[in-house]
């Protein structure tokens, strides 16, 4: 009783809670006073157990707010008021927090946990309580008395236990009940509040009081308390939204981006990988952040390099950056290798080194530089070719040029024998089918390459055009005199051997690589031939003993206007177009082409054609050309006309001359539209010659309209157009028929005929 008043508004829950305590003690005491000395020693480890409990609950405000300066305050003041030397609170993980002994003479316990609540030995008493608020576990109060005071309270509580009894109930009861509604409420209002606080995190609830005592001023102390704790949580919510936000936007830019970006730390270990680098590299970002970036790059040698070009600083700070770029060969996830090209740049952050690689993948523009290197050659040998075909082409064009320019000059001379005239105009003809062959040459190049060639298969009698082409370079070797010999070696020796293929193409290859074989052999043989080389395929080939071809070269003799060397083709006439053409009309015919040959030894051209045995069975068809039609008498076609539409006078003087040895009546029309005006008012007209290209209206008109009003006369057309469909645009305008210029007179003759003799 005395105790209490001297003790301040702080602690006077501290000491009800003692007294109360003592009272609880002091009866326990004397009732067990009356049975035995042992149960008053029990009735002293309670009190001790209660008041260490107390003690521990009221430390656990300043154990949550972790004030152990506060901690130590309660324990002095409790030693104080029980005239306890030893009293120490241990943290829930058993370290030592406040002690009410100097340092020298603190005792630390091994484990508080595995110590019993109470224990006796022969000097002290032990007890221990745990502080458990709302199930929680804060700590453990550890309280040591002397035994000696152990038998003094018992002495003391025998002695006064009978004549305080009844007034420490009394005065228990009252000061209890008064305390409840003091102290033990707000105490309870403050725990209740940081235990909601605790569990919510709402910062914003407050203890409310109007009380302006001690317990006020806590309250407001701790409200606070509470208020900076709720100011610093704003701010940190705050700084974490600004951080997240700072990140997202970090994240958006880097995954919009179509470069691969990968952000390694000094051990080159991946720490960042955005979306275009798991498209590049296949791995997800689960899969290859903490990998090593050496995963990422095909061998050592470059791995090395990257690390050598990302060589940090030693000085740190924020935002240093070198940007280093070059390129390296990576491997995908699935072992497939491809160009990167990689900028590097080096950035310290928060004192750590960080480097940041931005890759990206160079396939593409690896592929269009290799396209546009060989582009460039491709345009740099056009460009030799286009130079070297114009050269050839002035020579090749010129040169049969300047033979019928000047013997038709010569010829000009009324003094010239006839035998001169005659071997003049031979020279004329040469030089004038040399030109034509030229020509065709270039058109069919020009056909193949636009794909508007069309082959006409049908049955060929292979062994008499091999006869034909034998019979032709044998008169050519003897007529030039050449130490020549020329072979012909058949597949069968039969003279009829069918095969279904295109007759004019075929013999156009075969010329082709004949000739070939004539203009680069001198000396030795030329032999041609076939053989069967399988049940599907037929084995042509033209062996030589001429120049020969270097190994290099083969491939280029095909191209158009390819030849070997300038000089191994110096004095040797030809635009390089005949084995370019010969191997693509072989291919269009379904077979291959190729060449054996060793220089300064002589070649050997191959070439196949498919062998179709069940087109060839029960067949006699012989494709030879036709023979020339030879007019019977001089006024065969006298009582006929022919309208000629040409608005050339040369091209009319021509087929006026064509045809003067059959008497027919000839009628010339300038343009198309003389044509249709002559056909209306001439009813007597059996046949037209009709030009293609003419002013005013053009040929493909004019037939249309002659046939418009009469369907039934024949119209032939005459072009110098040589391009595919040219045919068939003609008997698309509805003519009858075709001829192409330059015109041969017996194939004029021959197709007239044809149409003429019927009426």
């Amino acid at each position: 009783m005395k105790l209490l008043s001297n003790i301040s508004i702080k602690n006077k829950l501290l000491a009800i809670i003692l007294f109360i305590s003592s009272v609880v003690a002091f009866t326990s005491l004397t009732i067990t006073t009356v049975s035995n000395i042992k149960k008053i020693q029990d009735e002293i480890t309670a009190e001790v157990s209660n008041n260490a409990r107390l003690i521990s609950q009221y430390c656990v405000g300043s154990i949550m707010f972790r004030d152990t300066l506060g901690v130590s305050k309660i324990l002095n003041q409790a030693a104080n008021i029980n005239d306890l030397k030893t009293i120490q609170y241990y943290s829930a993980d058993e370290k030592l927090i406040a002690s009410t002994n100097k340092v020298n003479d603190i005792v630390l316990l091994k484990s508080v946990k595995k110590m019993p609540r109470w224990s006796i030995d022969e000097q002290y008493m032990h007890i221990i309580e745990p502080s458990i608020l709302e199930n929680n576990n804060y700590g453990y109060i550890y309280i040591r008395l002397s035994n000696d005071f152990i038998k003094e309270k018992i002495n003391t509580s025998i002695q006064y236990t009978i004549l305080e009894l009844l007034g420490l109930i009394a005065l228990s009861f009252i000061l209890g009940n008064y305390l409840q509604r003091i102290v033990s409420q707000p105490i309870l209002d403050l725990s209740n509040t940081s235990q909601k606080i605790a569990v919510n995190g709402d910062y914003s609830m407050r203890v409310k009081t109007e009380s302006k005592d001690e317990f006020g001023q806590l309250y407001g102390n701790f409200n606070n308390m509470i208020e900076q704790i709720q100011t610093r949580q704003i701010e940190r919510d705050k700084a974490l939204a600004e951080l997240q936000e700072s990140e997202n936007r970090f994240r958006k830019i880097t995954q919009s981006t179509t470069d691969a970006i990968i952000v390694i730390d000094k051990q080159t270990k991946i720490r960042h990988w955005n979306e275009a680098a798991e498209k590049a590299f296949g791995y997800t970002e689960r899969e290859i952040v903490g990998q090593d970036l050496r995963k990422l790059i095909l061998t050592n040698q470059d791995f090395e390099l990257f690390k050598q070009d990302a060589i940090y600083s030693e000085e740190t700070g924020s935002d240093i950056t070198n940007s280093i770029i070059f390129e390296f060969p990576a491997v995908r996830k699935n072992k497939e290798t491809f160009p990167v090209e990689v900028s590097i740049g080096t950035v310290w952050i928060k004192k750590e080194w960080n480097a940041v690689a931005i890759m990206r993948d160079i396939s593409k523009r690896k592929i269009q530089e290799q396209e546009l290197i060989a582009a460039k050659e491709k345009a740099e040998e056009s460009d030799k070719l286009k130079s070297t075909f114009l050269a050839n082409m002035s020579h090749e064009i010129r040169t049969p040029m300047n033979s019928i320019i000047g013997f038709a000059e010569l010829l000009t001379d009324n003094k010239l024998f006839e035998q001169k005239k005659e071997l003049y105009l031979n020279y004329i003809i040469s030089s004038g089918k040399t030109l034509l062959n030229l020509i065709n040459d270039i058109l069919d190049i020009s056909k193949i390459e636009a794909g508007q060639l069309k082959i006409m298969k049908d049955m060929i009698n292979i062994n008499l055009i091999l006869s034909e082409l034998f019979v032709s370079y044998y008169e050519t070797n003897q007529k030039n005199n050449k130490k020549i010999d020329i072979r012909l070696s058949k597949g069968f020796d039969s003279e009829e051997f069918f095969v279904y293929t295109d007759p004019y193409r075929f013999k156009q290859i075969l010329n082709n690589m004949l000739a070939n074989a004539y203009k680069f052999t001198e000396k030795g043989f030329i032999e041609f031939g076939f053989r069967i080389k399988n049940d599907k395929n037929i084995l042509f080939y033209v062996r030589d003993t001429g120049i020969g071809i270097p190994t290099e070269k083969i491939n280029h003799i095909f191209e158009p206007f390819g030849q070997v060397e300038e000089t191994l083709s110096k004095n040797l006439s030809g635009a390089g177009l005949g084995l370019a053409i010969s191997k693509k009309l072989v291919g269009m015919l379904g077979g291959e082409l190729w060449v054996e040959s060793t220089p300064k030894e002589g070649s050997t051209f191959y070439f196949t054609l498919p062998y179709e045995k069940s087109l060839l069975q029960n067949t006699k068809t012989d494709i030879s050309a036709p023979s020339p039609l030879k007019l019977e008498g001089e006024n065969s076609w006298s009582k006929k006309t022919i309208l000629i539409a040409e608005d050339e006078e040369v091209n009319y003087t021509f087929l006026v001359e064509a045809l003067s040895n059959s008497n027919v009546n000839i009628i010339w029309a300038q343009d198309g539209k003389q044509a249709i005006e002559i056909c209306k008012n001439t009813p007597n007209i059996d046949l037209i010659l009709m030009d293609i290209k003419m002013p005013e209206v053009d040929g493909y008109e004019a037939t249309r309209m002659i046939k418009s009003f009469r369907p039934n006369i024949p119209i032939i057309a005459q072009t110098a157009y040589a391009m595919a469909g040219e045919k068939e645009k003609s008997l698309k305008a509805q003519c009858d028929d075709f001829i192409t210029k330059p015109i041969r007179v017996k194939t004029l003759i021959t197709i007239v005929s044809k149409y003429l003799d019927n009426k």
